[in-house]
């Protein structure tokens, strides 16, 4: 099913018309220009996104005077008009609608092979008015679920599709068609532009009228299929990503509280070993080096053992379970040798346990472990 061809420039129907919008019938698209399609529109994204900054300061201060007058003030329906065809124009352009590139002006003088037509100036009603951010909230979650289920898997699939092979399939552009019309609608019903509520989102089921007929949007089963899908893989998006969030910030604290809690066991290890240290060496003085020794290393495998169990009990993100793991051993096992030091009846026996034991890398892997941990959970918070 092809479009139905335009036959005269944008047309400015009465109230209550809701917004048209015209494409260009599938055509062949270079599939170079196809490649690069998102990298082209970054200018245009760029210049929309600080206009949309504006849209809003317009809108805000044309929502009073329409909630006053009952019609949205002149200069701020103009600048949102001129606004929401550059979108379209776009929008058209990155859903691969066509290859023709936008230009860089709120009108195009109807030479664009994607056209939106917007109503006459109507009287908007001051209920809807005041209430509008209620009453749009509706179309608001069938625009997000549609835009979320395009961008998300059918507009890769049909960017593959018309890189392939040059074109983007009836159903595709049709789909992708009504997509952006239901958008636009939305648009222009929240800015104040129409009074008609967003409606058709799959496309024209009767002709609008004769004066209208060449702005038709037909749409066949297999683009209604194509967006009853998008509105499906939409609601998962929609669903998912706000929880894939929390998830995200929860492993963010998680990993932030862990990150405390290693730096606090390894300082409170630190100072322990250092203060064992300390008394040892006082001790030495008295002649008594291997009692000495045993004292001190006794109190080395108690922080040692302490701060293993303390970093055993600190929830840390999977990404980081290993190295915690690993961590916990090698200090563990760095106690039990300290132990065994701490219960040699000679020095024969001590050197004898000592030279076996392996201590000295356990007690650096400790040290380079903790480091390791420490930045990984860093890097996650």
């Amino acid at each position: 099913m092809a479009y139905v061809p335009m036959t005269s420039e944008p047309l400015q129907l009465t109230s209550p018309q809701p917004v048209l919008l015209w494409v260009a019938s599938p055509a062949r698209q270079r599939r170079l220009i196809t490649a690069f399609r998102v990298i082209l529109a970054v200018p245009h994204l760029i210049i929309l996104y600080f206009l949309g900054i504006a849209v809003g300061v317009v809108a805000f201060i044309g929502w009073f005077g329409a909630l006053v007058t009952g019609l949205l003030p002149g200069f701020a329906r103009e600048f949102v008009s001129g606004y929401l065809g550059w979108a379209c124009r776009v929008g058209a352009y990155m859903l691969l609608l066509t290859d023709s590139y936008p230009p860089f002006d709120f009108t195009d003088g109807g030479r664009y092979p994607a056209q939106v037509a917007i109503p006459l100036a109507g009287k908007l009603s001051r209920l809807a008015v005041f209430f509008r951010l209620l009453l749009v909230i509706p179309a608001w979650l069938l625009s997000g679920f549609l835009i979320y289920g395009t961008l998300a898997v059918i507009a890769p699939v049909g960017w593959l599709i018309a890189l392939i092979g040059g074109r983007l399939p009836i159903p595709l552009h049709q789909a992708f068609a009504a997509v952006l019309r239901y958008q636009a609608r939305y648009e222009a019903y929240l800015l104040m532009v129409v009074p008609a509520y967003p409606s058709d989102a799959f496309g024209d089921t009767r002709d609008p009228g004769t004066a209208a007929g060449s702005w038709m949007l037909p749409v066949g089963k297999g683009a209604k299929r194509l967006l009853i899908l998008t509105i499906a893989l939409g609601v998962v998006a929609f669903v998912s990503l706000p929880v894939i969030d929390i998830t995200f910030q929860k492993n963010k604290f998680d990993a932030i509280f862990a990150s405390n809690r290693v730096i606090a066991a390894y300082n409170a290890l630190t100072g322990q070993l250092t203060a064992a240290e300390t008394a040892q060496t006082a001790c030495e003085q008295n002649g008594q080096e291997l009692s000495c020794l045993r004292t001190a290393d006794k109190a080395r495998a108690t922080s040692l053992s302490t701060f293993a169990t303390a970093i055993g009990a600190i929830s840390v993100p999977a990404d980081a379970t290993a190295q915690a793991k690993a961590l916990e051993q090698n200090a563990a096992h760095a106690a039990e040798i300290l132990t065994q030091l701490s219960e040699a009846g000679t020095s024969a026996q001590y050197n004898s346990i000592y030279d076996g034991s392996g201590l000295t890398g356990y007690l650096s892997s400790v040290d380079s472990e903790t480091q390791q941990l420490q930045q990984t959970l860093r890097d996650y918070a």
